[in-house]
């Protein structure tokens, strides 16, 4: 059922909910209390018990506690999500949920591309329903816009990219992911997000560096190279992409005038989950947008010190986990989990220009990916336990 709503996720969000209300009704009925009380927790666990609290009264005692509370059910699924995810994997693995996905992507991708060769340009909005399939400023696929397709992409792109290089898959398979690498790639450059390309660039940087640091250094000092030769014309092609695809000034301008003021006046608990939209026009009446376009200023906004560190924490550390993980598992997990390690770095990289999480359909994915990544870790500890046992048995 998970791998239901994994694949339904982007492409048909109603039977995706749906069936995420099925497995956590059927996770509740098979709920053992005695054996969840036995269960070895990680520090991770308690940082998420911490920010749960933390959100919970922020919104209580936030100036708009009615909307802050309607959305903090919302932020409960994230949760909800990640631990069913970590479960599931823990116990059967993690190909069959990431074959889901990388399909997923598929399909959206391929919409993706029909939709820029069509010139669809298509917005319906009435009541809660909202479909936007336009072509201008980038193509959406099926997301309704192009920052959200842009962080989907980061997402997913270093799973496959990682996944590639295993040298026990078949031909047609690593085929297919090189097909869906490229598509992904050609789709990221069409949503023109420079942020999103950026935060790709370095992260396929940061993956050449790691499994091979000739090869990224030489991709360095070559793209170093190619800027000191040609710094003029690159500057102007640039500042011509940032003008017609970017809004820099908005975003500094709102930065200066709208997130640090605020963050001043409500430094501890913020003014509430989703409430950045309510308050934001009172401190600069020009504010084009309902989001900060950034990750970490928005939410130190919503949920203040408290809660926006304990975000921070809870977001980074499946990455470092991940990065723990590569350094000592054997072959194929050390790929797998520097992928998981990349995604969640490229999707931080992202949120300094972008409010990567205020999309549900997105922070449900993210919260995915954290569980299975939690979920191969308690795995292989586990498992190295258990070995060491048998070790000192034998001995």
């Amino acid at each position: 059922m998970l791998g239901i709503f994994l694949l339904f996720l982007p492409l048909f969000p109603p039977l995706s909910y749906f069936t995420l209300l099925v497995c956590i009704a059927k996770k509740i009925k098979e709920l053992n209390l005695k054996k969840f009380l036995h269960t070895d927790f990680l520090l991770f666990d308690l940082i998420l018990l911490s920010l749960f609290i933390a959100i919970l009264v922020s919104a209580l005692l936030s100036p708009y506690r009615i909307h802050s509370l309607t959305a903090f059910p919302l932020f409960c699924f994230y949760l909800i999500v990640h631990f069913l995810m970590r479960d599931a994997t823990k116990r059967n693995g993690e190909k069959y949920f990431l074959n889901l996905i990388f399909l997923s992507l598929f399909f959206l991708c391929g919409f993706g591309i029909i939709q820029y060769l069509l010139n669809l340009n298509v917005s319906f909005h009435k009541s809660i329903s909202h479909l936007r399939l336009s072509t201008r400023g980038g193509i959406t696929s099926l997301l309704g816009n192009q920052n959200k397709f842009a962080d989907f992409l980061i997402l997913t792109l270093p799973l496959i990219l990682t996944s590639i290089s295993w040298k026990r898959i078949n031909e047609k398979r690593q085929l297919f992911l090189l097909f869906l690498l490229f598509l992904g790639l050609v789709c990221l450059v069409l949503t023109g997000s420079l942020g999103g390309m950026g935060a790709v660039g370095i992260v396929i940087v940061i993956y050449l560096l790691i499994k091979n640091w000739k090869a990224g250094l030489i991709l360095l000092v070559v793209g170093g190279l190619v800027f000191l030769v040609f710094h003029s014309h690159l500057t102007v092609i640039f500042l011509a992409l940032i003008k017609k695809y970017s809004r820099p000034g908005i975003r500094i301008y709102t930065w200066k005038n709208v997130c640090i003021p605020l963050l001043k006046d409500h430094p501890l608990l913020g003014i509430g989950l989703a409430s950045y939209c309510k308050v934001a026009s009172s401190y600069c009446p020009n504010v084009l947008w309902s989001h900060a376009h950034n990750f970490f200023l928005n939410y130190l906004d919503e949920i203040g010190f408290i809660g926006g560190l304990l975000l921070f924490f809870s977001t980074g550390i499946p990455a470092v986990y991940m990065i723990k993980l590569y350094r000592r598992a054997r072959y194929p997990l050390n790929n797998l989990s520097l992928g998981f390690a990349l995604s969640i770095v490229g999707i931080l990289i992202f949120g300094m220009v972008e409010t990567v999480m205020d999309n549900f359909q997105i922070g449900l994915l993210f919260w995915s990916l954290t569980g299975m990544a939690l979920g191969i870790y308690s795995r292989e500890k586990m498992t190295n336990c258990k070995e060491e046992e048998n070790g000192k048995g034998a001995t």
